[in-house]
Protein backbone atom coordinates (compact mmCIF):
# COMPACT_ATOMS: atom_id res chain seq x y z
CA UNK A 1 0.00 0.00 0.00
CA UNK A 2 3.13 2.02 -0.20
CA UNK A 3 2.51 3.12 -3.61
CA UNK A 4 -1.10 5.00 -2.38
CA UNK A 5 1.33 7.79 -0.77
CA UNK A 6 3.01 8.22 -3.52
CA UNK A 7 0.00 8.12 -6.65
CA UNK A 8 -1.42 11.58 -4.83
CA UNK A 9 2.23 14.01 -5.73
CA UNK A 10 2.95 12.18 -8.65
CA UNK A 11 -0.84 13.14 -10.17
CA UNK A 12 -0.92 16.77 -8.68
CA UNK A 13 3.08 17.55 -10.49
CA UNK A 14 1.62 16.08 -13.48
CA UNK A 15 -1.10 18.62 -13.77
CA UNK A 16 0.77 21.27 -12.31
CA UNK A 17 3.39 20.53 -15.34
CA UNK A 18 0.46 20.24 -17.91
CA UNK A 19 -0.36 23.51 -17.02
CA UNK A 20 3.28 25.12 -16.89
CA UNK A 21 3.87 23.70 -20.20
CA UNK A 22 0.84 25.41 -21.62
CA UNK A 23 1.01 28.89 -20.19
CA UNK A 24 4.47 28.78 -21.41
CA UNK A 25 3.49 27.83 -24.78
CA UNK A 26 0.64 30.33 -24.77
CA UNK A 27 3.35 32.99 -23.61
CA UNK A 28 6.21 32.34 -26.23
CA UNK A 29 3.71 32.50 -28.80
CA UNK A 30 0.28 34.53 -27.56
CA UNK A 31 -0.77 35.33 -31.58
CA UNK A 32 -1.35 31.33 -31.81
CA UNK A 33 -2.98 30.50 -28.84
CA UNK A 34 -6.16 29.00 -29.12
CA UNK A 35 -6.15 29.24 -32.93
CA UNK A 36 -7.60 26.24 -34.39
CA UNK A 37 -9.06 25.73 -37.84
CA UNK A 38 -11.58 22.66 -39.19
CA UNK A 39 -8.43 20.30 -40.17
CA UNK A 40 -6.63 20.93 -36.46
CA UNK A 41 -10.18 20.37 -35.10
CA UNK A 42 -10.47 16.73 -36.92
CA UNK A 43 -6.84 15.54 -36.60
CA UNK A 44 -7.62 15.88 -32.63
CA UNK A 45 -10.89 14.03 -33.06
CA UNK A 46 -8.96 11.12 -34.83
CA UNK A 47 -6.27 11.63 -32.30
CA UNK A 48 -8.57 11.35 -29.48
CA UNK A 49 -10.78 8.33 -31.14
CA UNK A 50 -7.85 5.92 -31.08
CA UNK A 51 -7.42 7.22 -27.95
CA UNK A 52 -10.29 6.14 -26.78
CA UNK A 53 -10.05 2.44 -28.20
CA UNK A 54 -6.36 1.97 -26.11
CA UNK A 55 -8.57 3.49 -22.99
CA UNK A 56 -11.02 1.02 -23.35
CA UNK A 57 -8.83 -2.13 -23.94
CA UNK A 58 -6.99 -1.22 -20.69
CA UNK A 59 -9.93 -0.42 -18.97
CA UNK A 60 -11.07 -3.91 -19.89
CA UNK A 61 -7.56 -5.37 -19.16
CA UNK A 62 -8.08 -3.87 -15.40
CA UNK A 63 -11.39 -5.45 -15.13
CA UNK A 64 -10.27 -8.74 -15.91
CA UNK A 65 -7.24 -8.50 -13.71
CA UNK A 66 -10.27 -8.24 -10.54
CA UNK A 67 -11.92 -10.53 -11.92
CA UNK A 68 -9.04 -12.88 -11.47
CA UNK A 69 -8.29 -10.96 -7.67
CA UNK A 70 -5.42 -9.59 -8.82
CA UNK A 71 -3.15 -7.56 -6.05
CA UNK A 72 -4.86 -4.13 -6.39
CA UNK A 73 -1.26 -2.92 -6.93
CA UNK A 74 -1.37 -4.35 -10.64
CA UNK A 75 -4.53 -3.46 -11.46
CA UNK A 76 -4.15 -0.01 -10.37
CA UNK A 77 -0.60 -0.09 -12.48
CA UNK A 78 -2.55 -1.30 -15.62
CA UNK A 79 -4.89 1.98 -15.15
CA UNK A 80 -1.90 4.27 -14.91
CA UNK A 81 -0.29 2.75 -17.73
CA UNK A 82 -3.62 2.56 -20.00
CA UNK A 83 -3.54 6.22 -19.22
CA UNK A 84 -0.46 7.51 -20.30
CA UNK A 85 -0.51 4.99 -23.64
CA UNK A 86 -3.89 6.27 -24.61
CA UNK A 87 -2.30 9.96 -24.63
CA UNK A 88 0.84 8.40 -26.16
CA UNK A 89 -1.51 6.94 -28.60
CA UNK A 90 -3.94 10.50 -29.40
CA UNK A 91 -0.39 12.48 -29.80
CA UNK A 92 1.44 9.86 -32.01
CA UNK A 93 -1.77 9.60 -34.15
CA UNK A 94 -2.29 13.66 -34.45
CA UNK A 95 1.81 14.04 -35.57
CA UNK A 96 1.22 11.56 -38.56
CA UNK A 97 -1.92 12.97 -39.44
CA UNK A 98 0.15 16.49 -39.55
CA UNK A 99 3.06 14.68 -41.21
CA UNK A 100 0.64 13.37 -43.47
CA UNK A 101 -1.81 16.34 -43.90
CA UNK A 102 0.69 18.78 -44.91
Amino acid sequence: MAYVGLLVPVVVVSVLLAILAHGVIAALAPSEAGVEDERDLVIGLRGDRVAGFVLATGVFTALVLSMVQAPTFWIAQALLATMVAAEVAAGVTKLTRYRRDR
